[in-house]
C-alpha cells in the first residue's frame, strides 16, 4: 500500500500547486494560506510547496480529490488574508483564533514551543517572574510566545525585560547563535535552523506550550472540509499518515523537499 501510495504522488501534477502572491487560481481551486516556516512548511528548491506539514497536506488533498493551490505570505498578511476571505483556509496552530469565520479540521498534528537558553537547563524561566532582567529574542508576528507571556510588550515597554523581535525564524536563530540574548523563543522544530547555523552550539530547550497544528477553513467551505476530514480518515487507516499528523516516513523520504535556498 505504501508503495502505491508513493507511485501516486510522485505523478501527482495538478494537486498541491504553489500560488504567488496575488496570483489568480483557478474556479475550483481550494486556496490554503501559508507561511514559511521549514522544516514544516515552505517552498522546495525545484519550486513547488513542501515541508513535512506541506507534503501531509498535498497527500490528504490529492486522496480527498481537491484542486488545492498553497499560497505562500508573511505570517500577519495570511491571518489577515483568512479573515479577510482572500484565502480559503490556513494551516497554522490550533490557538482558538479564527472562531467567528473558520471551522477546525479534524487532522491535527502536535507541536511544541518553549524557551532555548544558553542557561543551564535549571535556571530556564517556567514562570513570567522568572525571565525579568533577561533577554529574550522572539520572531514577528507569532503568537505563541503570548501563551507564556501575555504582557510581554508590557513587560519589554516597563524594562522588565529586553525583547528583540526578529523578521524571520532563520534570522531569529542567528541572533540567538551570535550570542544577542540568552533566551529565544521559538517551537522544537527551532532545532532544524540551528543545526544548520551553529552546528556544535550547546543549549537546552524547555517546553512551556503544547498545541496542535491544524487546518482552518472558512465556514462557507463546510463541504469542503468535510471531504478534507474524510481523507484524512482513511489515510490514517491505511496508515499512510501516523499518529503524528504526518505522512509515513516512506513517502515522506520520496516527496519532500529541502527548502529552496
Amino acid at each position: 500500500m505504501i508503495r502505491l501510495f508513493i507511485a501516486t504522488l510522485l505523478l501527482i501534477n495538478g494537486f498541491g500547486s504553489l500560488a504567488y502572491g496575488d496570483e489568480k487560481t483557478p474556479d475550483d481551486s481550494f486556496v490554503i494560506g501559508t507561511f514559511s516556516y521549514p522544516p514544516l512548511l515552505h517552498k522546495g528548491k525545484d519550486g513547488a510547496f513542501s515541508g513535512t506539514l506541506g507534503e501531509t497536506v498535498k497527500l490528504i488533498c490529492e486522496k480527498a480529490a481537491l484542486n488545492c493551490r498553497f499560497k505562500i505570505l508573511p505570517l500577519k498578511r495570511v491571518y489577515q488574508e483568512l479573515r479577510g476571505g482572500k484565502v480559503d483556509a490556513l494551516v497554522t496552530l490550533d490557538l482558538g483564533q479564527f472562531p467567528k469565520c473558520c471551522l477546525i479540521s479534524k487532522w491535527r498534528s502536535p507541536w511544541a514551543a518553549g524557551l532555548f537558553s544558553t542557561l543551564p537547563a535549571n535556571e530556564i524561566p517556567k514562570i513570567e517572574k522568572e525571565i525579568y532582567g533577561k533577554k529574550l529574542i522572539v520572531v514577528n508576528g507569532m503568537r505563541s510566545p503570548y501563551s507564556f507571556l501575555p504582557e510581554m510588550d508590557k513587560l519589554a515597554k516597563e524594562g522588565k525585560i529586553k525583547l528583540y523581535v526578529s523578521k524571520h525564524v532563520s534570522s531569529s536563530a542567528n541572533m540567538f547563535a551570535k550570542g544577542r540574548a540568552e533566551l529565544l523563543w521559538g517551537g522544537e522544530d527551532f532545532t532544524w535552523h540551528l543545526k544548520k547555523i551553529a552546528p556544535h552550539m550547546a543549549y537546552n530547550f524547555r517546553p512551556l506550550l503544547k498545541k496542535n497544528v491544524v487546518l482552518w477553513a472558512r465556514k462557507e467551505h463546510q463541504g469542503i472540509l468535510d471531504k478534507f476530514d474524510e481523507a484524512v480518515a482513511q489515510l490514517r487507516t491505511e496508515q499512510t499518515i501516523g499518529e503524528d499528523g504526518k505522512l509515513h516516513p516512506d513517502l515522506m523520504a520520496q516527496t519532500y523537499q529541502e527548502p529552496a535556498s
